[in-house]
């Protein structure tokens, strides 16, 4: 493992994209996650859900309040002495409402501001641990391939050798019999094959 200072903080200003919606991050803790980054995690993935529930609810409670603000527009214009009473009560509720919502809207709105600088603070500090795991681990992967590196090109210098020696053993071999087969024939050189060869003595 390649040394570091574990107390010297590098401080990450670039703003970065969310690592949890990135593929390629997930695949390279290879389903072995360390209990920081999944702590991490878990806490982005919480922020994340919030903000998408925040958001759907309020477009909901905007598509309501929009339904009620309707329902008394047409509620004034049918409004008569026969009804009125009744209109008024309509009125009423309808007023409750639309102030259960608004004070909704603001919390939410509320909430919904804050969000994207949690979300922030929380994903940059997960780069920042994945960068000390990550930058690590390739200075190590990269020692290894430079040890690697060494061992291949030994390899390589001795296949080298071992095609040479190869190459004129083989040359010998072929002299060695061109030879003898001018000098005895192939008759003799089968008489010889048999005695050493095959073991059978004549």
């Amino acid at each position: 493992m390649a040394w570091f200072n574990k107390h010297k903080q590098i401080h990450i200003d670039k703003k970065t994209h969310l690592l949890v919606l990135d593929q390629k991050w997930h695949e390279l803790f290879n389903n072995k996650k360390p209990s920081k980054i999944l702590t991490l995690e878990k806490k982005l993935n919480a922020l994340l859900k919030e903000q998408g529930k925040l958001t759907t609810e309020s477009k909901e409670y905007y598509n309501l309040k929009k339904k009620i603000m309707q329902e008394i527009v047409d509620n004034m214009s049918e409004t008569n002495v026969e009804n009125e009473k009744d209109a008024f009560h309509k009125m009423e509720k309808n007023r409750r409402n639309i102030e259960e919502i608004n004070d909704k809207l603001k919390q939410y709105e509320k909430r919904l501001d804050q969000l994207p600088m949690k979300i922030e603070q929380v994903n940059r500090e997960l780069v920042t641990v994945t960068m000390n795991i990550f930058y690590l681990e390739m200075l190590d992967v990269r020692a290894k391939s430079q040890k690697h590196d060494k061992m291949v090109k030994k390899l390589r210098e001795e296949i080298k050798e071992e095609i040479i020696a190869r190459d004129e053993t083989k040359e010998r071999s072929d002299a060695l019999y061109s030879f003898i087969h001018d000098v005895v024939g192939s008759d003799v050189i089968e008489q010889y094959d048999d005695y050493y060869l095959k073991g059978n003595e004549k």
